[in-house]
């Protein structure tokens, strides 16, 4: 995908800055996140516009909420109909991840409480196969 900042903040450039980062300082986390890289720039008569490529996932929000709300039905029977299921998209977007990676989870936020990435939400959560989640937008939000 191709990624081409917008607004005053480069969050491209961010999200470059954490792949890089997290893969070598924390290479087996790497995986999680959706590989981003500074592909250079555009240049006009009036300026350079940086460009980034981000390897490509599918969005879906709702699958994403689905394969919580289910995680939260199997370890919840006093709740078969998810009365008290929370729709926090930043939490239904943990337990998906969590769902189907286990703890590692835990241990990559802490990870992104380091470096400053406190963003993910259903919406930043893409798939690149039909099981196998991935985090696309990681840049944190200043």
């Amino acid at each position: 995908v191709l990624k081409v900042p917008m607004g005053r903040v480069d969050f491209c450039a961010i999200e470059v800055e954490n792949y890089t980062k997290i893969s070598t300082e924390y290479p087996e986390y790497a995986k999680y996140l959706a590989e981003c890289w500074y592909a250079g720039n555009f240049s006009t008569d009036e300026k350079e516009i940086p460009m980034y490529i981000m390897q490509r996932a599918d969005i879906d929000p709702d699958r994403v909420s689905d394969i919580s709300f289910k995680s939260y039905i199997s370890d919840n029977p006093d709740d078969p109909d998810g009365d008290e299921y929370y729709w926090d998209e930043s939490d239904v977007a943990y337990d998906c991840l969590y769902t189907i990676y286990g703890d590692v989870i835990s241990e990559l936020y802490e990870i992104f409480n380091e470096f400053d990435i406190n963003d993910i939400h259903t919406s930043n959560i893409g798939f690149i196969a039909e099981d196998e989640p991935i985090i696309i937008d990681y840049s944190g939000f200043y």
